[in-house]
C-alpha cells in the first residue's frame, strides 16, 4: 500500500486545502453516486464520520498521514465501507479534483474550488434542515456544521479575489 501512496500523494502537497477533508468529501460524492444533495444530513454526517479534520480538528503534516486516517476511518466504519478497491479509488478522483480546471464566465475554476462550493452548499442546506430540530445529536451537527463552514470559508478567503466571488456565486 505505502507504494500506491508515494504514487498518488505528492499530487497533495500542494494544496492548501486539507487531504483529509478533500478525501472524504469525494467519498461522500462516490458514495451517493452523485446524489449527495438528494439526502444533505446523511452526506454530512458521512464526511464528518471520515474527516477527523473536520470532527476534532485534527493537523496533519504530511498528506500520507492524512489519507490513511480517512482510508482508515472508512474501513472502521460498516455503514459506509464498501470495499478496499472503492476506498483507493477515491484517491484518483481527489487527483481529478485537484489537477482539472472548467471555464466559467469569470475564466477558468479550478475543480478544488468547485468541490468547496458544493460542500458549502451541502452543509448549508443540510444546516437549514437541522435549524428546525431540538435534540441533542441535532445540535451536534449544528455545532460541527458551522466548524465546517468556518474551515471552508477560511480556505476561499485565502484564495484569490476572483475565485472567491465565484464560488459565493455557485
Amino acid at each position: 500500500m505505502a507504494t500506491f501512496m508515494d504514487k498518488y500523494c505528492n499530487c497533495f502537497e500542494d494544496i492548501r486545502i486539507n487531504k483529509n477533508i478533500r478525501y472524504s468529501y469525494a467519498y461522500t460524492c462516490r458514495l451517493f453516486n452523485g446524489g449527495h444533495f438528494d439526502n444533505p444530513l446523511e452526506s454530512i454526517q458521512v464526511i464528518f464520520q471520515i474527516s477527523n479534520v473536520l470532527k476534532e480538528n485534527a493537523v496533519y503534516q504530511e498528506a500520507t498521514s492524512a489519507l490513511h486516517y480517512a482510508i482508515r476511518a472508512v474501513e472502521n466504519n460498516k455503514v459506509i465501507y464498501n470495499s478496499a478497491e472503492f476506498s483507493m479509488a477515491i484517491i484518483d478522483d481527489v487527483h481529478d479534483i485537484l489537477s482539472k480546471q472548467q471555464m466559467t464566465e469569470n475564466g477558468k475554476c479550478s475543480f478544488t474550488m468547485l468541490a468547496l462550493s458544493d460542500l458549502y452548499r451541502l452543509s448549508e442546506i443540510a444546516r437549514k434542515t437541522l435549524t428546525n430540530g431540538t435534540n441533542d445529536n441535532l445540535k451536534l451537527l449544528l455545532n460541527q456544521h458551522e466548524g465546517l463552514k468556518r474551515k471552508v470559508e477560511d480556505v476561499m478567503h485565502n484564495k484569490a479575489p476572483r475565485f472567491r466571488k465565484l464560488v459565493e456565486e455557485l
